[in-house]
């Protein structure tokens, strides 16, 4: 009998956690650093939105010039081209 109660108090417990846990994930009320990181993801979106593709948006020159130079690296080792996939045949 004892055995039976134990189990009753543990599925209690069990159950309380869960229904607490999932209270605490559907509510709407936002943290304000997370508030805050999507204001500044949004402000950012909207900014780079008229960059082409691959641009970097509010670049410093150091910047530039590093991706310059690692773009150039990798066409030097791989040949012109690599913003293709390249097409497999297996015939």
């Amino acid at each position: 009998m004892a055995f039976v109660s134990r189990v009753n108090i543990m599925s209690k417990v069990l159950q309380q956690t869960v229904v607490r846990r999932n209270l605490a994930t559907s509510t709407t009320v936002m943290d304000p650093v997370q508030n805050l990181f999507l204001n500044k993801l949004n402000e950012y979106k909207e900014a780079s939105s008229d960059l082409p593709e691959g641009a970097v948006f509010d670049a410093i020159p150091e910047i530039e010039e590093e991706r310059k130079f690692m773009t150039d690296n990798v066409n030097k080792r791989y040949g012109d081209g690599m913003e293709e996939v390249p097409k497999f045949s297996w015939e």
